[in-house]
């Protein structure tokens, strides 16, 4: 019987860089190599062990290439051989994590020097040189004799004046190693850190010069020739197939919206490599700067990262939050992971998000989780059935009220056990990250559940009627468009449109939906220019709307424009009180106006209302405007959620406003004589559409 024959080695020149523990400068003096291999005009590949996400942007910045993930926990033996041997290009410069033998729960299992011994890649160990002379050759010894296969071949010794050279070299060869020589140190190549790990490349203003005084400074004290001879020598790596993605043959494409910024960076390469090859184009978009999703998109990749750096940023983009929310509870399948979804929850450091997740989220003192872990689903979902696992990990100091319970954590090496993960036919957000080469197939049913929502539903975020693709203004504020202008959401989201060609653009983010609402409502435009907010107007009252807020109005025709059927659905209601015996009785009785009496009656009632959130929309009477700031000023502690005030007229109309820019409410205004009970009850409105 004829047998295929096998697929060749694959000669792959490459070493691995490690050193005793964490903080040894591996990060440095990789980036120093692959810089000065680099101007040499080689094009080295880069590869990090273990789970990281910014070592890598490192290695980017200095190699000019993809920064890769070569972690052993992930790929297991042949599929961690096939992983570096579909990558290595012309030489693989391979940094290590932590410790050279630091592993899972105190063991070696998944170290450097797994991913050293398994891959046959010879390890040259970094030592810091500072504070230390002979005692350096038995740290050399030790690590070298720890193993019998320990894979160690040199060593580099940093922080090392170039005058040590000669003696270093001595202390490693009588240890039994090469020493490849020294790097020295200076406080302007330190790379800067907060608590996930090193700032990211980018918000190092200087790095590329950094960088290029380092491979400079290697190709003069560090052996790079040896290490490429060291590299080269290392043995032919087994034709082993890479975790590769599931066939998707005669698949038809389909269009993942993945959010890359500051607040969104923390993705594998890996990841979007499978990802395409399973028929996905990535779109990339920024949910700090965009207005909304990219149309056309049948799917939404929420990334890891600093969204609570970020937050009050996040929450003013008001207009993508509020489509993210609309998309992701309407079926638009999303994968959330670490960052993307603290995203997702109602708040985030008191600032409010897209409220998919029902809860709140903030950053801790301490480390909270830090690790490996096996998930396995509790529940179908839309990346697995019931019952199946795949490894994953989790590095954050952010906790959550609502972390899930559709999936069970088991840390890896350890008896410990948590819930995590809130799934559906349609979703996957939690705390822990995933690397799809562990399990392809997950990446598989992600790419299979975005074609079932495409040919059932179409694109969920559509593509604007008449474009190339491109996004129209106001896109995140309209519903979904039907053809002709027949309906009422069709006729408003032309006048969106036509508003948004006038101003220019949108207004600014977070109050967008107000002002277009506003002008929507009265066809004047001075709303652009007059309408003034206290600082998070927008979010506060969002966030009292979710939690089903009482609004108090001062006219039944405000009271009546009102979208009480959305209000309701919230566990809201809508009140005037201008009408109530009651309020007629006390007002004649204190010789003040209706309006007046009528916010005496919906304080009292707040007073006694057990904390339920109050918002107050004034469109006609000053005087009730006037007497919401004056009960602000007054014992027992009156404050609203927000207050709308924008009455009309000429008699005490501007003095009302401008008492209630300062009257420490929350507050949605204007500085004109214009307003009215239409336009009060269109602001309370907009804020409905973004809940």
């Amino acid at each position: 019987m004829q047998t295929s024959p096998l697929p060749s080695p694959v000669h792959a020149p490459r070493l691995l860089l490690t050193a005793p523990a964490s903080g040894g400068g591996k990060t440095t003096v990789a980036c120093a190599l692959l810089a000065a291999l680099r101007q040499r005009g080689m094009r080295p590949a880069a590869f990090k062990c273990g789970p990281d996400y910014i070592d890598p942007f490192y290695h980017r910045a200095a190699s000019g290439g993809i920064g890769h993930t070569l972690d052993p926990y992930f790929l297991c033996g042949g599929r961690l051989r096939g992983h570096l041997a579909a990558r290595a290009g012309e030489i693989a410069v391979i940094e290590g994590a932590m410790g050279y033998y630091d592993g899972v729960a105190g063991t070696e299992d998944a170290s450097a020097y797994t991913v050293a011994r398994e891959t046959k890649t010879p390890a040259v160990l970094l030592l810091d040189a500072k504070n230390s002379g002979a005692s350096l050759g038995a740290v050399i010894e030790g690590f070298v004799r720890h193993r019998p296969d320990s894979g160690i071949a040199g060593v580099i010794f940093n922080r090392a004046g170039e005058g040590r050279a000669a003696a270093l070299a001595q202390i490693a060869g009588a240890a039994g190693v090469r020493s490849y020589g020294v790097l020295p140190w200076r406080d302007d190549w330190a790379l800067p850190g907060r608590y996930l790990g090193l700032y990211r490349p980018g918000e190092i203003a200087d790095l590329d010069a950094r960088l290029d005084t380092l491979g400079r400074q290697a190709a003069q004290t560090l052996a790079v020739d040896g290490l490429l001879a060291l590299a080269a020598g290392a043995p032919p790596l087994p034709a082993d197939m890479p975790a590769a993605a599931p066939a998707a043959a005669n698949a038809a494409p389909v269009r993942l919206a993945v959010a890359r910024d500051d607040a969104f960076c923390f993705l594998y390469e890996e990841n979007l490599e499978m990802l395409r090859a399973l028929g996905c184009e990535p779109v990339f978009f920024s949910p700090l700067r965009d207005a909304g999703l990219p149309p056309g998109v049948n799917g939404l990749y929420l990334c890891g990262g600093y969204p609570e750096l970020h937050a009050r940023a996040l929450a003013r983009n008001t207009a993508m939050r509020g489509q993210i929310r609309r998309a992701v509870t309407g079926g638009l399948p999303a994968l959330a992971e670490g960052g993307g979804f603290l995203y997702l929850h109602d708040m985030l450091e008191g600032h409010a998000m897209c409220g998919v997740i029902g809860g709140t989220a903030r950053k801790t003192a301490r480390l909270q989780r830090f690790g490996y872990i096996t998930l396995t689903a509790r529940r179908d979902n839309m990346l697995c059935a019931a019952g199946e696992s795949f490894r994953a990990h989790e590095f954050r100091y952010c906790e959550s009220d609502a972390a899930g319970a559709d999936f069970t954590a088991r840390k890896a090496g350890r008896d410990e056990t948590w819930e995590c993960v809130c799934a559906s036919d349609t979703l996957y957000a939690g705390f822990p990250q995933l690397f799809f080469p562990a399990c392809p197939r997950i990446a598989a049913r992600f790419a299979a559940q975005m074609r079932k929502s495409a040919a059932t539903a179409g694109a969920a975020v559509p593509l604007p009627a008449g474009t190339n693709g491109e996004t129209q203004p106001a896109a995140s504020l309209l519903a979904p468009a039907r053809p002709g202008l027949s309906q009422p959401a069709d006729i408003e989201r032309r006048s969106f449109e036509l508003i948004s060609r006038e101003l220019g653009g949108l207004p600014d983010g977070a109050h967008a939906p107000v002002i277009l609402r506003a002008i929507h409502t009265t066809a004047d435009f001075e709303y652009a220019a007059s309408l003034v907010f206290s600082e998070h107007a927008v979010d506060e009252g969002i966030a009292a709307l979710r939690r089903g807020a009482t609004v108090v109005t001062d006219t039944n025709m405000a009271r009546a424009g009102i979208d009480s059927s959305r209000l309701r659905a919230l566990g809201g209601e809508v009140l005037c009180f201008m009408a109530d015996a009651d309020v007629a009785l006390a007002a004649e009785r204190d010789g003040v106006t209706r309006a007046r009496a009528s916010m005496d009656k919906a304080a009292a009632l707040m007073a006694a209302g057990g904390g339920r959130p109050y918002i107050f929309a004034i469109g006609n009477a000053p005087t009730a405007l006037l007497r919401l700031c004056g009960l602000a000023q007054e014992a027992g502690g009156f404050a609203p959620a927000l207050v709308v005030g924008l009455p009309v007229g000429f008699v005490n109309v501007l003095e009302a406003k401008e008492a209630l820019r300062r009257s420490g409410l929350a507050y949605i205004t204007n500085t004109t004589r214009k307003g009215g009970s239409a336009v009060a009850a269109a602001v309370i409105n907009a804020l409905l559409r973004a809940t």
